[in-house]
């Protein structure tokens, strides 16, 4: 049970910082001026998005390369 839970802080912390270097491209790609038109989570089909402005933010199924 321990090793479960210690795979799956590591998932849940890795997925974190991926979130977090995208959101750094998007902060800086706003400040400079340039669109951006979509920032989601997750990849493939989408979940739920809400747009504000120019940008659509939401949320995606996320896949594996198999599937």
């Amino acid at each position: 049970m321990s090793f479960l839970l210690g795979i799956l802080i590591f998932v849940v912390a890795l997925l974190f910082s991926i979130m977090l270097h995208e959101a750094g491209h998007f902060v800086t790609a706003k400040k400079f001026g340039m669109k951006v038109t979509q920032f989601f989570v997750g990849f493939g089909q989408t979940l739920w998005s809400r747009r504000k402005g120019e940008t659509e933010y939401g949320s995606r199924r996320s896949r594996s390369a198999a599937s």
